[in-house]
């Protein structure tokens, strides 16, 4: 999986681009309570896209059945197809 972050600019970094647009109660669950949203994508070669995406099952398996978890999905990329995004 690849990680990186920008520095925290305006002009270089999406996510700090996307929390000035967020409405107030973003990132709060529907009773208030703060959330932690996480993302993550992987570009695979096609030779092991079904070992990549079969281990990303096994991880969302397993992040579901982490206390407090109220959401885990694996999700295809229709431009890419060999991408695939995870985020709870």
């Amino acid at each position: 999986m690849r990680c990186g972050a920008a520095p925290d600019t305006l002009t270089n970094n999406p996510a700090r681009l996307d929390a000035d647009r967020r409405p107030r109660n973003a990132g709060r669950g529907a009773t208030g309570e703060r959330m932690i949203l996480v993302t993550g994508s992987i570009i695979a070669r096609e030779d092991t896209f079904d070992d990549v995406l079969r281990s990303c099952l096994e991880h969302v398996e397993r992040s579901r059945k982490e206390p407090g978890c109220i959401s885990h999905d694996v999700h295809a990329d229709c431009q890419n197809p060999m991408r695939t995004r995870t985020g709870s």
